[in-house]
C-alpha cells in the first residue's frame, strides 16, 4: 500500500495497481521534531557517510534487480534496520 505517502498514491493511480517493486530508504524518526519537518530538512554533514552508504547499497540492489536476481534474494541481501 501507499502507507500514506502521496507520491506512492500517485504512482498507484497512474499504473492502476499496487503491484510493483520499490526501493525504500529509511530515515528513522525524531522524538522532538514533527515528522513533516524531519523528512523535509537537509541532511547534516555528519549524516553524509550514512547517506553515501545507502546510495551505494541502493545502486547494488538496483543492479541486481536489472540483472534478474530474484526480488526475494535482493530483499534479503540489502534490507537492514
Amino acid at each position: 500500500s501507499a502507507g500514506g505517502h502521496n507520491g506512492l498514491k500517485s504512482i498507484q493511480q497512474c499504473i492502476g495497481s499496487q503491484d510493483y517493486k520499490r526501493l525504500k530508504i529509511g530515515i528513522d524518526r525524531s522524538s522532538v521534531i514533527p515528522v513533516i519537518d524531519w523528512v523535509l530538512q537537509k541532511f547534516s554533514k555528519d549524516q553524509l557517510p550514512m547517506i553515501n552508504e545507502a546510495i551505494d547499497k541502493s545502486v547494488k540492489a538496483l543492479d541486481d534487480f536489472v540483472k534478474g536476481v530474484p526480488f526475494y534474494n535482493i530483499s534479503s541481501l540489502y534490507s537492514s534496520k
